[in-house]
């Protein structure tokens, strides 16, 4: 076991070695809004198997993190894609409502770093049962919200969430960090802001998407990266997702947790008037 600021990590290590392996041996059907369906079978604790309408199977590495007894967050990267690809889910067994972001990295051959996403939201067919009608859907129930995140490196910052954007200030940033960011360590912006999506997936739970798009685009080395997590605001902790490459642009996909402190915007350049950063 690894302590930061209190809180207490599997590890050291960047991202997640080991998932929970609670998904092994079952199996769901989504249905998205935009009439894809996809049955998925979790094999193992890594493996799983997805078909879609057309019985079109796919075999995949996954990982996934287990947030409550009835959601989960599962991510995955799509091998042998002409363009990175990475899936991640939430869902819910309990109101069987299921959100899909599909990410794609290295589509602007000028800007092989950047990463774009598509959000999808669907329901779990169960048991025979008639699909729910309710959906999670986009918010705007974090805006004004600010919390300091404490990673198992000892990287901590903190982040304001605001409407179509977040704000993250770096805290400490101790050698070896960089979950936020592809650049090195001792080059990480202090403040920076980037576009932001939110997602409700229940009272007090989550699920926010992030891209380093004004970093990569001031410069093309660095930034691009897709960060996902699913907050769940009430325990002060989350799951969580990168994509990305690394400074000499290998490939990058891992999962991590971290614990939150909710807190008052009172870092420099909180208050500015947006976009900070352009």
């Amino acid at each position: 076991m690894h302590t930061v600021n209190g809180f207490t990590f599997e590890s050291s290590e960047k991202t997640l070695r080991k998932t929970d392996d609670v998904l092994a041996g079952t199996s769901y059907r989504f249905e998205f809004d935009n009439e894809e369906e996809e049955l998925y079978s979790f094999l193992t604790a890594t493996d799983l198997v997805r078909a879609n309408r057309d019985q079109e199977f796919r075999w995949e590495k996954y990982g996934c993190l287990k947030m409550d007894d009835h959601t989960f967050f599962v991510s995955f990267e799509v091998f042998g894609r002409l363009v990175r690809e990475c899936v991640t889910l939430v869902f819910d067994t309990e109101s069987r409502l299921v959100t899909r972001i599909v990410t794609q990295s290295g589509y602007l051959p000028e800007r092989r770093r950047m990463s774009r996403t598509d959000v999808q939201f669907g329901a779990i067919y169960m048991n025979g049962l008639p699909l729910p009608e309710d959906r999670h859907g986009f918010t705007d129930d974090l805006f004004g919200t600010c919390i300091t995140w404490t990673y198992s490196t000892g990287f901590v910052n903190t982040h304001l969430y605001l409407d179509g954007c977040y704000r993250t200030h770096t805290v400490r940033n101790p050698d070896e960090a960089g979950i936020l960011s592809t650049g090195p360590a001792d080059k990480l912006e202090p403040l920076y802001e980037e576009p932001a999506q939110y997602i409700r997936i229940r009272d007090g739970l989550y699920l926010c998407s992030f891209i380093e798009e004004n970093m990569n685009l001031r410069d093309a080395t660095k930034g691009g990266n897709n960060l996902i997590l699913l907050i769940d605001t009430g325990r002060g902790m989350d799951a969580g997702r990168i994509f990305n490459y690394t400074p000499d642009l290998q490939p990058r996909w891992g999962l991590f947790r971290a614990y939150g402190v909710r807190g008052k915007a009172d870092f420099p350049g909180a208050t500015d008037p947006g976009p900070f950063r352009t």
